[in-house]
This record gives structure tokens, C-alpha cells and sequence, in this order.
């Protein structure tokens, strides 16, 4: 063994050493906090040869909790690759014969949990994927459309959410479920009037246009000054109805907490045909949301979105820790190297 070899292993041996006292004398102190006296908690480090460099209480069974989304996101790094992107279609069924449609229009999805996001408003907005999407129709030669503009979602399971997901917390933002069709996160604000006094309850103003086609149920009230956001929004997916109750701070005139979009898919298709009559061009579109209706073997694609790299939606995902996106990825893996797009086969 040459000089320089051992001198490396002696280097490495001590920095070892001095790292593995620094970890064991900043979790003697983490665990002398008061506070932590109910508590559970465990560590173990590893370098990047997968050696164990520190570790207390490993063996203790604790619930993952968001540290999940790195074994998610590795995974698809790993399976899918680094450059894997989505694409998302718009695309039509039938002919045109003088610039009317006698067939149906379909968003067909890929599970891109990055559409018309807040998080890549840099690539395109949510406002630029819809005017697009018009002027795509619009050049085809499409004026009118004797059909439907239907989301097609085959790309994932039908059951959106999974079962073991908490009834608290599916109808709130963090409780998104990933569908075939994403957009805008599949959120929306839902804004409150909390120009009352402590203890009063507080009316609903708007929630970004959903008033229109789902009823809230409001049982906030305001609360004291920087008590923070405790409200909370209750139903599952397809229900027309929303239950929200809790507190809000007081001190703002408007107020505005997050929600989760009941069937993001149907908001998608209903933006767009809002979009598109009000542009002239009018669809025979139905409210019924089509969770499952097959696109024609023939059709043709006028527009295709292609999404960040999984690179970049990985880095987002941990960064931001947003289980909407760590979801999406977990049906995609499932999609791409298992039997379906769900949840299980990821």
C-alpha cells in the first residue's frame, strides 16, 4: 500500500471520528429538550457508501411522514430517469365540415402534476395553456364544436384518492389526489369576509370560481389576531357539497385558505369551454363529470404540452414537499413500470 493510500484512510478515519462526535453530542442536546419528553424520534447516517456513520435508536418503528417523498423520488429517478417528461394532448375526434366539429374534443392527460402549477409558472401559466388550447381549436378551423370537451384520464386508476387517506384531510390542498388530468395543482382559494368581531362567523366571498357549480357549507368564525389559519374544507371527490369549519385570524378584511379541487379533470375541461365561449366558439358541453369515458381509436392531436424534466419535479417535490406531486409520481411509476397508474402498483 503506496504512502498516499494511507495516508487517505487515516484522514477519512479521523473525519469520521470527529463527525460521528459532533452527531452524537448534537443529539444528546436535541434530546435534552423538554419539550421532546413525549416525543419518538431515531437517526441513522449513512455516507455515500452506505456505511452507518451515526446511529440511535434505528431499530424504533416511526411513521415516515413527509421523509417518505425521498424514497418516492428516488425511485422514480432511478426507474423513470432524470429527463422522463410528461405530455399532455388536446386532441379531437370526428370531422370538421364548415368550421364546426361534429365530434367531441379531448384533453387527454398523462398525469403531469405540473400543469398550469404555481411551481413552473415559468414554463407556461395557467391563462397561456388555455389561450393555447383556443388557438389550437381555433386554427384547426374549428368555430363550433357539435360535441363534448371531455378530459380523458385513462392514464390513471379511476379511484383517485387511497383509501387509507384521512376524510380530514382530503379536502384540503395538502390533500390533493393526482388525477389523469391535473391543473393548477388542483387547487383552489376559497376567500373569506372576516370583517367581524372575535367569535362571529365570517361569510364565504368566492372560491375562485367553484361557488358556481359546488355548495360550502360555512361554519368558520374569526378568531383572535395571528391565530392562523384553522380552517378546514371536508368532502371527497365527485361531491358537489363542501363542509368548512374551524377559525381564522382576525385582522384582514380578506382572508383566503386552499383547498382541494373536488374533480380536477372537469375543472380543466370547464375552464376551457368557458374560455371558448366566450371567444365565440360553443361546445354542447354537459356538467356531468366523464371520470371514465374512452377516447375513439382515431383521433387527431392539435396541441401537445410537454412538462419539466423529473429532475426538476423531483427537486420541487422535496424542496416544497408537496404530497401532490410525490403522489402523481408514485401512480406515474406504477403507470410506467407496473400493471396501472395507481398508487398500489407504484
Amino acid at each position: 500500500m503506496s504512502l498516499r493510500a494511507i495516508i487517505q484512510i487515516l484522514f477519512y478515519t479521523i473525519l469520521s471520528i470527529a463527525v460521528k462526535a459532533q452527531l452524537n453530542n448534537a443529539f444528546d442536546s436535541f434530546e435534552k429538550q423538554a419539550f421532546l419528553a413525549p416525543a419518538s424520534y431515531s437517526i441513522c447516517v449513512l455516507d455515500a457508501r452506505g456505511e452507518k456513520v451515526y446511529a440511535k435508536y434505528e431499530q424504533k418503528l416511526l411513521m415516515p411522514a413527509s421523509s417518505q417523498k425521498v424514497l418516492t423520488t428516488a425511485s422514480a429517478f432511478c426507474l423513470l430517469g432524470e429527463n422522463y417528461q410528461y405530455n399532455t394532448q388536446l386532441a379531437y375526434s370526428g370531422a370538421i365540415a364548415n368550421q364546426k366539429l361534429n365530434g367531441d374534443l379531448f384533453i387527454i392527460g398523462s398525469g403531469d402534476p405540473t400543469l398550469g402549477s404555481k411551481h413552473f409558472l415559468n414554463l407556461q401559466t395557467p391563462q397561456s395553456i388555455l389561450a393555447n388550447w383556443k388557438d389550437a381549436i381555433k386554427n384547426s378551423g374549428i368555430n363550433a364544436i357539435n360535441g363534448n370537451i371531455i378530459p380523458d384520464v385513462s392514464c390513471f386508476q379511476e379511484n383517485d384518492v387511497p383509501q387509507t387517506w384521512l376524510w380530514e384531510d382530503i379536502g384540503n390542498y395538502y390533500g390533493a389526489a393526482a388525477t389523469g388530468l391535473n391543473f393548477m395543482d388542483n387547487e383552489y382559494e376559497l376567500s373569506f369576509n372576516e370583517d367581524r368581531k372575535m367569535g362571529e362567523a365570517c361569510s364565504i366571498i368566492n372560491a375562485s370560481g367553484l361557488e358556481k357549480h359546488y355548495e360550502f357549507y360555512n361554519e368558520v368564525e374569526v378568531g383572535k389576531e395571528g391565530s392562523g389559519d384553522n380552517a378546514y374544507l371536508f368532502g371527497g371527490p365527485f361531491e358537489k357539497g363542501r363542509f368548512v369549519n374551524g377559525i381564522i385570524p382576525a385582522g384582514n378584511k380578506i382572508f383566503s385558505t386552499p383547498g382541494a379541487i373536488p374533480y380536477p379533470p372537469y375543472h380543466t375541461s370547464f375552464q376551457l369551454n368557458y374560455l371558448l365561449a366566450n371567444s365565440g366558439i360553443v361546445a354542447q358541453y354537459h356538467e356531468t363529470p366523464y371520470p371514465r369515458i374512452a377516447i375513439p381509436p382515431v383521433y387527431k392531436v392539435i396541441h401537445q404540452i410537454t412538462s419539466a424534466k423529473m429532475s426538476e419535479i423531483i427537486q420541487i417535490t422535496n424542496h416544497k414537499s408537496i404530497n401532490f406531486y410525490a403522489e402523481a409520481i408514485l401512480k406515474t411509476i406504477g403507470k410506467e413500470k407496473g400493471d396501472e397508474g395507481s398508487t398500489e402498483a407504484g
